[in-house]
């Protein structure tokens, strides 16, 4: 329907995500190692965050606003480290993407481009309504987050027990259901 708007939003969360990381950089590790440990950390802590506060005292807020503020966390973190150097570290995991951009050569560049069409086909594929094979998304990823919404709070689904799984990735389902329903 609105897959615009869809790749819209699924790349703005994914520039967050890369920005966060290389704000809170380690400058002795390499580009890739702080892109992937920083954004996966990121993911992982707005996760727990949604699930400690379904469970606890209920989502009375917008689960982004949640999101929101587990990201200014993260962006506010290390206090310690002055603000000058901070950027710093930011600007030198830009440019060093961006050089590791244009030095793309050969079968670097033609596997860079592979990469590209797979994660473009995946992006196009994760867009579609789930089929009636998609078991684990129709029982389980979609479900439990959907009745939990509804409901306002993670309670205990005694019907399904696939509820009784860990909460991780189920709650950034919940927060991209409650965003684009």
């Amino acid at each position: 329907m609105f897959y615009l708007a869809d790749v819209a939003k699924i790349l703005l969360v994914a520039l967050v995500l890369i920005a966060a990381s290389w704000w809170n950089a380690n400058p002795r590790r390499t580009l890739l190692e702080n892109t992937v440990l920083g954004a996966g950390v990121l993911l992982g802590t707005i996760g727990l965050c949604l699930a400690l506060t379904g469970l606890s005292i209920g989502w009375k807020l917008p689960l982004w606003a949640i999101a929101a503020g587990v990201v200014l966390v993260f962006l506010l973190l290390p206090i310690g480290a002055p603000f000058n150097q901070k950027s710093h570290i930011f600007k030198s995991q830009a440019r060093a993407a961006w050089r590791g951009v244009l030095r793309l050569r050969g079968w670097n560049l033609i596997l860079s481009l592979y990469l590209i069409a797979v994660c473009l086909v995946t992006l196009v594929l994760c867009l579609t309504p789930p089929s009636g094979n998609d078991y684990d998304a129709l029982v389980y990823h979609l479900a439990a987050p959907a009745r939990y919404l509804m409901d306002g709070r993670i309670h205990e689904l005694s019907y399904d027990h696939h509820s009784y799984f860990a909460f991780g990735t189920e709650m950034l389902f919940a927060l991209g259901l409650q965003w684009s329903g």
